[in-house]
């Protein structure tokens, strides 16, 4: 059978490519039993549709009604899904030979994917497949065209470091914040303690922790006290925190004033 002509519009799958590899997929089954109707089938079922009327008592015009009623719009003479009572929607069967102008009427220009389209074709046809629908897309040079978004996952990939002191992460612990679990009794004890804050600086690799108590938070203080863990165990090679960034200029200036090494001062980030 002679499929189909050339697509006009080159943002749209080439015509006659569709056919081919649409007839690919029907050569392995019964049209009869499946919901692609060729032209001359298309018209039989309206011819049996129609004189099934006039004798509702054979088997196969029990069938022709189950399936279809006969419409006319402008002149043209149409296969629906039969009306139930209070229906007004029609939905109209498609024959193989339109299937590429209805695929590509639902496309548009935005190029939507096969759902939307699956979506927009039920509201008004029957028998427009998925698999028609995809075969139309894979073969779109305007989808095929489009550049696939990179979604953004949940999952961060983790930071993998060979050695001790490649990097270091700096946080401050606010002990007045640990009223909550204390146990009670005990919350004067440490609401009237000197020492309000917990320095704590951790190796990446070996997850070896620093501890030192505070007074406060400020930066000289802390500075004090990171110097004083370079001293004992050498300065890393990155420090990091994630306090925010009110402290950083400070600690980054009297840090590299009294510790001269190469160590990188990463940016001072929210925590996620």
């Amino acid at each position: 059978m002679a499929m189909a002509l050339q697509a006009d519009d080159s943002d749209f799958p080439d015509k006659t490519k569709f056919y081919e590899r649409l007839e690919e997929a029907l050569s392995t089954r019964r049209l009869e039993n499946s919901n692609y109707i060729r032209a001359e089938q298309y018209e039989k079922f309206i011819r049996e549709t129609k004189e099934a009327k006039n004798n509702r008592s054979l088997s196969l015009s029990k069938r022709r009604l189950q399936r279809f009623a006969v419409c006319e719009v402008d002149g043209v003479e149409h296969l629906i899904v039969p009306l139930k009572p209070g229906e007004t929607n029609m939905k109209f069967f498609v024959k193989v030979e339109d299937l590429y102008d209805r695929i590509k009427t639902h496309h548009t220009a935005t190029h939507k994917g096969r759902n939307r389209i699956v979506a927009s074709c039920n509201l008004k046809y029957k028998n427009i497949t998925q698999e028609a629908i995809t075969i139309f897309l894979q073969l779109c040079p305007g989808c095929l065209g489009k550049k696939k978004m990179k979604l953004r996952g949940l999952t961060v990939k983790p930071m993998v470091f060979n050695k001790f002191n490649d990097r270091c992460q700096i946080d401050l612990i606010d002990l007045q914040s640990a009223l909550v679990e204390c146990q009670p009794g005990d919350e004067q004890e440490v609401a009237t303690d000197s020492y309000k804050w917990i320095l704590v600086v951790q190796d990446h690799l070996t997850k070896y922790v620093h501890l030192r108590p505070l007074k406060s938070k400020k930066a000289v203080e802390v500075a004090h006290h990171v110097v004083e863990i370079f001293l004992d165990f050498g300065a890393p090679a990155i420090l990091q925190s994630d306090n925010g960034r009110a402290g950083a200029p400070k600690s980054r200036k009297i840090s590299t004033t009294w510790w001269a090494t190469s160590t990188a001062f990463l940016d001072f980030r929210g925590r996620r």
